[in-house]
């Protein structure tokens, strides 16, 4: 059987508009609107302050919600390839926190970093004082997702976002986190 191939370093359109090139789209592309144009990801095992003790590695949280010493569980960094996208933010794993207590989730957009905190200056886009909670005793593993469309489009193409997903307590207490998995999709609109 013969066997056809065609090699090519450009593809063009009949108005002459270069639309791949050296097999790279280019920004002659257009998707529709709803389409994933890209994805971006972070693993717990791409993180800094894990225990690798753990099996799988975790994350173990005293620190307060609103404390300047907070750090994120998660971030993500996106470069946007459209001027008007929506962005879909996502944080999966397993949560825990130890009896009576509870702790807030954040999502964070560009946040300052380290010495400041995202809470107290208004630096988050969605937050709930109720991240998770236990009121029945011992240590209980809840998996789960939070899930976050950034609408706001107040993005500048080809400059770089990053999303932080953070986890504080509330009062006292340790929470767990382990298997999360963030992950940030630019969608065309």
């Amino acid at each position: 059987m013969a066997t056809s191939i065609i090699k090519t370093d450009e593809i063009r359109r009949l108005n002459d508009q270069v639309v791949m090139s050296d097999g790279a789209l280019t920004s002659n592309v257009v998707f529709p609107a709803g389409h994933v144009i890209q994805v971006q990801s972070t693993n717990l095992s791409d993180t800094n302050n894990q225990n690798f003790d753990a099996s799988p590695p975790q994350i173990s949280e005293t620190v307060s919600y609103n404390s300047t010493s907070l750090l994120p569980l998660l971030e993500t960094s996106i470069t946007p390839i459209h001027s008007t996208s929506y962005f879909y933010i996502t944080l999966s794993g397993r949560f825990a926190i130890n009896s009576g207590y509870r702790c807030q989730i954040l999502l964070s957009k560009n946040w300052n970093g380290a010495g400041t905190n995202a809470y107290n200056d208004n630096n988050y886009i969605w937050y709930t004082h109720y991240g998770f909670f236990n009121n029945t005793g011992g240590d209980l593993y809840h998996p789960g997702q939070y899930a976050y469309m950034d609408k706001h489009q107040d993005h500048t193409v080809g400059v770089q976002r990053t999303y932080s997903w953070f986890g504080g307590r509330v009062g006292s207490g340790t929470q767990i986190y382990t298997a999360l998995n963030m992950i940030v999709m630019e969608i065309r609109v």
